[in-house]
């Protein structure tokens, strides 16, 4: 009887032990198909931002590659007015040949935001730098750019956007660069100047200052907590023009201080902070954080 039951005891804690083994096979097999999920989830996004930058560097290769043709066929049409008269048309239609293959090899450029195409047959190409702000198409800017000379001849960018400076700096030596400078400049003055717009629309009477640059903007809307309604106060910086988003935001308010109040004020400066102005107050409207008639707007 005894030993029926060593045997028997024996038999059970082996087939415990092949469970126990069992259920550890499964856990590392579970514990291996996260980790590979995982993996795969950390190479798709690493493809992804791969693909981009792949992307990135053949508009700049190419523009990079215009560039230089673009420079090269410059001085070559020096040394052929010194030693060549040929026919004006001919000369023409060479010059335009050159140009549309300058605008073939910027095609790809598009994808950047930017665009190419002839201004003067001959003379001049015109680039064209597309804006938007949270995925809304907003301004287009143009500026002709002399082939021969390699300078600008005209251009419809605002005067506080230091053009004239960047082509200075960049746009003999790398068009590339100067098209990203130049779209910073103007995507970050577009998206400001769209905040400010979209809170004159909704909230109109709680813009207090702002100026052409968009630079800095003072706004005023009304909450109440615990019952007390305060006045607040936002101060917003944009001291890097070429951000959309402000580098400083500071928020007072009016009427005594208390702990509900303070709370809701450090909120409010977070979110300033992190979120397009708009949108900050449209989602305080929402939560019933502003008060008054800016609310029926």
């Amino acid at each position: 009887m005894e030993e029926a039951k060593a045997f028997l005891k024996e038999d059970v804690l082996s087939h415990l032990e092949m469970l126990e083994a069992r259920s550890r096979s499964l856990a590392l097999q579970q514990q291996e198909g996260l980790l590979q999920q995982e993996r795969l989830a950390e190479l798709r996004e690493t493809v992804e931002v791969l693909q981009v930058s792949r992307d990135q560097l053949r508009a700049k290769i190419a523009t990079g590659r215009a560039a230089r043709q673009l420079e090269e066929e410059s001085d070559t049409d020096d040394e052929d007015e010194e030693s060549l008269s040929p026919d004006e048309e001919t000369l023409m239609a060479i010059m335009n040949a050159r140009v549309i293959n300058l605008q073939n090899m910027l095609q790809v450029h598009r994808l950047a935001g930017f665009d190419i195409k002839v201004a003067r047959p001959g003379r001049a190409v015109c680039f064209t730098v597309y804006t938007a702000f949270e995925g809304i198409y907003l301004n287009t800017y143009c500026l002709d750019v002399d082939i021969k000379q390699i300078q600008i001849s005209r251009h419809n960018i605002p005067p506080h956007i230091p053009v004239a400076e960047l082509a200075e700096q960049y746009l003999r030596q790398d068009i590339p660069t100067f098209l990203s400078m130049l779209s910073r400049h103007l995507n970050a003055y577009v998206g400001r100047k769209y905040q400010i717009d979209q809170i004159k629309e909704h909230f109109g009477g709680s813009v207090l200052i702002e100026n052409t640059l968009c630079g800095m903007l003072i706004l005023e809307y009304s909450t109440c907590c615990k019952g007390v309604e305060h006045k607040f106060i936002v101060a917003l910086e944009y001291r890097d023009v070429t951000r959309c988003m402000p580098t400083k935001v500071t928020v007072t308010f009016t009427g005594e201080g208390s702990i509900p109040v303070e709370k809701r004020q450090a909120q409010h400066c977070s979110l300033f902070q992190q979120t397009p102005a708009h949108t900050v107050l449209q989602m305080l409207k929402k939560k019933g954080h502003i008060i008054g008639k800016y609310t029926q707007q």
